[in-house]
């Protein structure tokens, strides 16, 4: 449990202590205004245009054409091969 402690007081502070972090944490992530966290309020960035790869984007974003390709035959196939 806790290090060595392993009584039951231990470990119903541990729990509790586990519980009142996560909802503190949820709390500043998710307490903006349309409820999700800051690093996912960033801008869209086009990749693919026309069916052409934007190379600029790519770099930017850090994703090499193999990435690119992966994901779209992933996508394709969840799309067009639902069971």
């Amino acid at each position: 449990m806790v290090g060595s402690d392993t009584s039951l007081i231990g470990g119903v502070l541990a729990a509790g202590s586990l519980f009142v972090v996560n909802f503190i944490l949820k709390y500043f992530l998710f307490s903006q205004q349309n409820g999700s966290p800051v690093w996912f309020r960033e801008i869209p960035v086009i990749l693919v245009h026309h069916g052409l790869a934007i190379d600029d984007h790519l770099r930017k974003e850090e994703i090499s054409i193999n990435e690119l390709e992966a994901a779209i035959r992933e996508t394709w196939s969840r799309e067009h091969f639902k069971s």
